[in-house]
Order: structure tokens, then sequence, then C-alpha cells
């Protein structure tokens, strides 16, 4: 079922009614509803796809018979019948009986005995339900069991250090060639790198990543520098091990010319494939033959992007792979796959803030459409395509269009079930994201981001209990990971209101990354986190500081303003707040289409007493995003509205707001809004009080409401 799929843990008898009628529909079909060379390829159509007709195929069933299994075969556990009793009384009534199908006899002859079949073939299926949940959870993580899952470990640079990055592309590329092989799971580059020069044993490796079998190798330049680049001679050495025993299953060196590289990279893939008894089919042998460039510079200068790309979200990095890239594409127009990353980079900087102008946009348009009008077929393009409608544009259906060819074209790519389950919980299919970011961890097991996405999606949905183990995870594999600490500290507050648990986890954040370390941040002073830690103003203020917990100039006003309002020093804060709004107002050129520059607009202007206009700024975030077009982010700016509400006085108009929000999907919580001393002019409201359950005692007599 769809929640099995996605690694759900709470099940009920609407599971067994959908595996019931999967059942009833293959004896009718002869066929099951969604078929495919893999348990991986079936989820991802299940969930892509509602089940097709029936009729389509056996024109003979009646109108009634195809509704009561749609409604059994629903996506959504509540759409479906609530148990086999009502499953079986649907399917006796007698209207379902065909004219021209004949059904077998069980089916037709009785409700007593078919309440009796669907019982024991429920019973059955619960048996088999169970098994395949073990087998596909192991210790609570999806696993994939009908690919053989095979890992490229980062191959050995021997050489100077400069030319390292060398030996990485290849491995990202051996890896790549290998995951459009769709009878393997590939493990991603992103868990592959942790364990470049690592001392463990290959079993344990092997146990690490779930997988059977490892490549690795080695790189050895043969010829200086100096020599003309295609005629620069290596020696390249590569083995396939089988981890749980240690044993060679299959190696060999090649000794070549840079300019036969990409024979190399295939000639790796064909054997590690012939040596697992895989048989390539011819597109898969074009594919693995395939050279995305004749020019051997531009090749290089396409390593060295990846080199810098992978490297960090820096500024400098992100920069330097983009010159990189293109640098590769001035000396080969052609070259596709240096457009396409190209144009991702283009994305990726305007995302990150670096540059937020519409000509980067543009920019990364360009490229992409490049990248697909030089070959369609290849997947980066159409990853390429996708970031700049995620990234750039928020079109979220353009963007799933663009990942979902590229991961039919590349169906081991982690990275684009993580863009899919990315978008999908921003177009509100919180369960497709839940199972496109497990279908993600298993090729990428130790990328902590996959991990942190997961347990926020769980966050959002307000499933904290099984938002904790994803997030521990992820802080487990990336320990100096500051926004898993402040998840872990809102957690806290949002499921159980735990203070104090919340303010020793962001004390160790703190200890690791110093706080003049921390990269900007904004929801951590905007939404209510810091407010519910630091509660006593005069602590907030001695927290606040220029530099210090990725307070740039805008927040860092806004913050101490709004903790010098509670420390009743309204002349102070209202010099601050002038001094956002007109810090503000000099980047309005850049960031006039951003929810967060009206959103902190309207802070600073309620903080004014300009009512009117910060309610204006306020819902235009909120029509910049709104949660029909965000799911993820869209609450958050109908948070803010409220916030502003509060602040100018427009009470019932507040709760009317936030009763909005903890209705849908959100990072807030009746917790964590009672916590937040920002809602304490609201404390006195007697709709407010039942909508968050403060304790009526506790009120402040002079708070009105």
């Amino acid at each position: 079922s769809p929640e099995q799929a996605a690694g759900e843990r709470t099940l009920d008898a609407r599971t067994d009614v959908y595996a019931l009628g999967a059942v009833l529909y293959e004896m009718l079909a002869g066929e099951p509803p969604f078929t495919g060379p893999s348990a991986q390829a079936v989820i991802a159509k299940r969930l892509a796809h509602p089940p097709p007709r029936l009729q389509v195929v056996r024109s003979a069933v009646p109108d009634a018979l195809e509704t009561v299994l749609q409604r059994a075969l629903a996506t959504v556990p509540a759409d479906r019948y609530p148990n086999a009793r009502a499953f079986a009384d649907a399917l006796g009534r007698p209207d379902l009986r065909p004219t021209a199908l004949r059904l077998p006899d069980w089916l037709t002859s009785g409700r007593r005995f078919l309440t009796r079949r669907v019982a024991y073939v429920g019973g059955l299926m619960l048996v088999l339900t169970a098994g395949y949940t073990t087998l596909i959870r192991g210790t609570g993580d999806a696993r994939e069991f009908d690919r053989e899952r095979i890992v490229v470990l980062p191959f050995q640079h021997v050489g100077p250090p400069d030319e390292e990055y060398f030996a990485d592309g290849l491995t990202e590329e051996v890896t790549s060639r290998l995951s459009g092989i769709e009878q393997l799971g590939v493990i991603a580059r992103t868990s592959a790198t942790q364990y470049k020069s690592s001392p463990k044993p290959m079993s344990q490796i092997g146990e690490e990543l779930g997988v059977s079998y490892a490549v690795e190798g080695s790189v050895r330049w043969a010829s200086p520098a100096l020599i003309a680049s295609e005629q620069r001679r290596l020696r390249i050495s590569a083995r396939l091990i089988r981890v749980a025993t240690g044993t060679h299953v299959w190696s060999d060196e090649f000794d070549v010319t840079l300019a036969n590289i990409f024979a190399v990279q295939s000639s790796i893939a064909e054997q590690v494939a012939r040596a697992l008894d895989i048989v390539l089919l011819e597109p898969q042998r074009r594919r693995l033959a395939a050279r995305p460039t004749e020019n051997v510079d531009a090749y290089d200068f396409y390593l060295r992007g990846n080199g810098y790309y992978n490297r960090s979200w820096s500024r400098l990095d992100v920069e330097m792979a983009l010159e990189m890239y293109e640098r590769a594409a001035m000396l080969d127009p052609g070259f596709a796959l240096a457009w396409a990353h190209i144009g991702r980079t283009h994305a990726w900087i305007h995302r990150l803030g670096y540059d937020p102008s519409e000509a980067r946009l543009a920019a990364a348009k360009a490229a992409a459409d490049s990248a697909l009008a030089l070959d369609p077929s290849l997947p980066e393009s159409h990853i390429a395509l996708g970031s700049y409608y995620y990234w750039g544009r928020a079109d979220y259906d353009r963007a799933s269009s663009a990942f979902l060819t590229a991961r039919n074209l590349r169906p081991g790519n982690a990275a684009v079930f993580q863009q899919i389950g990315n978008v999908q919980r921003r177009q509100g299919r919180w369960t497709d994201a839940i199972a496109s970011y497990r279908q993600a961890s298993e090729l990428d097991p130790r990328s902590h981001i996959i991990w942190f996405n997961l347990a926020d999606t769980y966050f959002q949905m307000r499933q904290y209990e099984l938002a904790g183990g994803p997030l521990d995870r992820s802080l487990t594999l990336a320990p100096d990971f500051l926004d898993g600490y402040i998840a872990k500290a809102s957690l806290a507050l949002a499921w159980r209101g735990d203070t104090a648990r919340a303010r020793r986890v962001m004390e160790d954040a703190e200890a690791r990354i110093a706080p003049t370390q921390w990269r900007p941040l904004y929801g951590y002073w905007l939404f209510g986190l810091s407010r519910s830690l630091y509660g006593d103003p005069s602590e907030s203020l001695r927290r606040i500081a220029p530099g210090t917990y990725g307070l740039d100039t805008v927040t860092y006003f806004l913050a101490k303003a709004e903790a010098l309002t509670r420390a009743g020093r309204p002349d102070l804060a209202g010099a601050l707040a002038d001094s956002a709004t007109r810090a503000l107002r000099a980047e309005e050129p850049l960031r006039a289409r951003q929810p967060l520059y009206h959103g902190q607009l309207a802070l600073a202007l309620a903080m004014l007493g300009r009512s009117t206009e910060a309610i204006a700024a306020a819902e235009r975030a909120i029509d910049l995003l709104s949660v029909s077009r965000d799911a993820l982010d869209g609450p958050d700016w109908m948070v803010n509205l409220a916030r502003v509400y509060a602040m100018v006085g427009r009470h019932d108009d507040a709760v009317r707001q936030l009763a909005a929000v903890l209705d849908i999907p959100a990072r807030v919580s009746a917790a964590s809004v009672r916590l937040d001393p920002a809602w304490r002019p609201l404390h006195g409201h007697p709709e407010f009080r039942r909508l968050v359950g403060v304790d009526p005692s506790t009120v402040d007599a002079r708070v009105q409401p």
C-alpha cells in the first residue's frame, strides 16, 4: 500500500483492504494493477498514478464494480473501506454481476461465504504483508530487495594533490554509468565519498551501506603535466569485491592516454555488469559507451567544476564551479553535460541568495535549454531544467515533470529522488514525498540532507514521533550540521513543549559551531525558537549581536527591536525598526519578489505602528507564496500575518489566522505557539486559550482580549 511504501508504521485494516483490492484486481484483469522490473519501479508507479481502470482491459466489468475497486485501491487510507466486512458488503451488491463476464462462484454466491473468503484472503495477506514489511524495513528503513546493491568507493589518487580531482571525477563518472543499469542499486557519491581513505574493513563498509559488492581502484599518472592533455598517459586499476568475504570477483588494469578515458569508464561498467551476470540490452550499451565530449581539456575543466560544486555551499566554491563549467563549454560548445551543469549552478546561486536577480534566472534557463537541445536523452539536462523551475520559479508542476523525466532516464540517481521529494512536499503530497525520500536514502544512505528532509517532512505533518529517528541519524552523519540542531530543538518545543531539552540541544550546537560561524537562518529569529528559549528579554539582548547567530543586518535590527519591545524600551525598539525598514527599502529592487522581504518589512512596520502598511506587506508575502502554491513554506507567511495582526491589536484576526495554520501541516504547533512570548498579547483571548491550551489562571490580568 502507499503508506507501507512510505515507511509508515501505523497501519490498520485499511492497509489490508488495499491488499485485497489488488488481489481482486489481478483476478479480474489477469495482471496486477501495477507492474515493473523491480519493487522500486512498482512503488514509483503506484505513488505517481491511480490504478488503471479495469474496464480498459475487461469492458464487461460493470461501473459499480469499477467504483468499488477504485475505492479499495485509493491512495489515502481514509478514502478506502474501513475494514474487510465493509468491503465484502460492497462486493455483495446485486448490481455487481457482469452481463458478459462470469466471476468466480464464490464472488456471487452469498455475502456470508464471501465474507469468510475475504477474511481468509485477508489473513493470508496479513502474513504476506508482515513478511514484506520485514524485508523492506529491516531496522526501520526501506530496503530494495530485488536489485543487486553496489558502491563505487573513491578511487585512490597516486600523484600530486592538485590532480586529485581527476580520481574523484573518475569515481563519480563510473558511479553515474553504473546507476544507468536498472538491475543495479548503486550507492550515491555523497555516501561513498565518506569512505575515502577509510581504514574500515570492507565487510563493515558493506554492512553500513547495505551493499553486497564494491568497486575500488586507483589512478596513477604516468606522464608529467607538461605533455599535451590528450597524450598524457595514466594507469587505472579497478576491481569488484564481494564485501562479505573480501574476495575479488573481477579486476583489471588500463594503461591509456587521457583521450581514451571514456572507453575506460565504459569498460569498467560493462565488466562489472558481466561479472554480476547482468545482461545489458543494446540501449544500455549505447549509454555506457557514450562520449560526452571529444575535447579532453573541456572534460578536464568539467571535472574541476564538479570538484568545486561538491565541496561546499560557499559562494567561492559555487562560483568557481560555474567558472570551470563555463570554460568547458567555451572549449566545446556541443558539450551538453557542461551546459546542464551551468544551468543547475546558476539556479543554485539564485537559490542560495547569492544573486537573486532575474538575469541569473535567465542564464539558468538558457543553459538548460542549450543542454536539452544538444542532448534531450541526457538526465542532467532535465535536472537542470527542473532546478530552474524549482529553485528559480517555484513552478512545482514543471519541476516535477522535469525531475520525473530524469528519473525515468536514470532510475538509480538518488539526487533525482531527493528533488522529487522536495517538490512533492511543496505540492502538499506528503506521503509521496516520504516515499521519495525513502527511495533516495536507499541509494544515498549516508546523506544527512536526505535524512534531514525526511525528518522535516514528518515534523511539518506533526508526526513528531516519526521525525526523531531520521533527525538523530542526520546529526550522527553530520555532527556539525547546524540546521539539524535547530530542527531538533524545534521538535522538543513543538512536540512536548520541552524548553529545557531544546536549550540543551542549542547549547550543544553552540559548543560545536561558534555563533560567529552560523550562516543566515532567518527562521531561528523570525518564527519563534530563539524567543521561546530565551524568553527573558535581557538574556535575548545579550545574545543579539551583529555577526553572530547568522544575523544579517535586517534580522539583527528586527530581533533586537522585538527584544527591546518586550523589555519595555519602545523608543529604542522604534529606532531599530526604522533602521530595518530603511535597510529593506534599499534592497527592494533585488528582493521585491521574495516573501521574506515583505514578511520582514511587515514586522518592522508593525513595530512602528504603521498598521495598514504592515498588514499589506504581510499579505503580499502570502500572495507571493501561498499555501496553495507551496504547502511547505506557505504556512510560515500565514503565521507572519497572524503575528502582525497581534502586534497591531487585531486579536480576533490573529486568532483566526493561527487556527487556520494549526489545521494544516505546518512548522508550528499548539505547544510552540503557547511557549512563544510573541503571542502573549493574545493570552487573554478565550478562543486563543482554547486553541493552544493556555491556563486562564496564568494569564496576566493586564492582558486584554
